[in-house]
């Protein structure tokens, strides 16, 4: 993401307006490391600088059996 910290409309930013984000915390970080993160860049800047990739098929797999586990909770608790 581009800053522009110029009060002139119509000028561009500079190199040196540009925010640079480094990598999301690893396994080992915190859970205010990670929040800190996550609170200081948008998923659209991780995404512009590079740090996202694509889920592999076993991943979403997981995704999807926790999805569903969350919703099948969700629906007793309704019901009780």
């Amino acid at each position: 993401m581009l800053v522009n910290k110029s009060s002139k409309k119509g000028t561009t930013p500079t190199k040196r307006d540009a925010v640079v984000v480094p990598p999301p915390p690893g396994p080992e970080a915190s859970c205010d490391e990670i929040d800190t993160y996550f609170s200081k860049y948008s998923w659209a800047q991780i995404e512009k600088a590079g740090h996202m990739k694509p889920l592999t098929e076993e991943e979403s797999a997981w995704v999807g059996q926790v999805s569903a586990e969350a919703r099948r909770r969700i629906e007793a608790r309704q019901t009780e």
